[in-house]
């Protein structure tokens, strides 16, 4: 839900912003079932018809290449890197689309590199524009845009709100808190102590 929400909002934004960089947390990969295809494809379709530009950092991830992680490919490059991953990305799920083009980007001196996914149907050299934007106008720390790492801070609510938000919806709509069951207590009794407890 919450990702459909946000995915939402990232629509709203491509919609109503021109000439801009849109950075998202997160790749190009949609079929999943928090990323229904019809829904990236409308986000990146309102981006290009405002003539936005969508750049997708991914943290971690998962594709390899010749048995190698694709981050490692560019560990030895002076900074700032930009390396396409040519050809087209394949998964072992059918449903699974990648809709941007796969990059590994160093763009700091720092021993990280990221995923960058690039909305594919965007010329190459928009992108490598967008990329020399992006390093231009926005400080890069350990290859990661602060633009991101703010984002990330302001967008995680705390304890206390969380708590407010739950107290909300309880007396607004009846919504009931439902604690998670603790499957040690459940399969071990008394003796299910873990990390969680104290």
């Amino acid at each position: 839900m919450t990702t459909l929400l946000e995915r939402w909002l990232q629509t709203q934004i491509a919609q109503q912003t021109q000439n801009s960089l849109i950075l998202l947390d997160g790749s190009l990969t949609a079929g999943t079932y928090d990323t229904p295809v019809h829904t990236l494809t409308e986000l990146l379709t309102a981006a290009r018809n405002h003539n936005n530009t969508v750049l997708a950092f991914t943290k971690i991830t998962r594709l390899r290449l010749n048995g190698h992680h694709i981050t490692d490919f560019v560990n030895k490059n002076k900074p700032p890197c930009l390396l396409q991953i040519d050809g087209n990305a394949t998964t072992a799920y059918t449903h699974i689309h990648f809709l941007g083009k796969i990059h590994i980007a160093k763009l700091s001196p720092s021993p990280y590199a990221f995923r960058l996914d690039i909305d594919s149907h965007i010329p190459t050299n928009q992108a490598i524009t967008a990329v020399e934007h992006l390093i231009g106008n926005d400080l890069i720390l350990d290859s990661y845009p602060e633009t991101l790492r703010l984002a990330h801070i302001y967008s995680t609510f705390t304890a206390n709100e969380v708590i407010g938000i739950q107290r909300f919806l309880a007396q607004t709509y009846g919504v009931r808190t439902i604690q998670r069951p603790n499957v040690r207590r459940l399969l071990f009794g008394p003796y299910g102590k873990g990390p969680t407890e104290s």
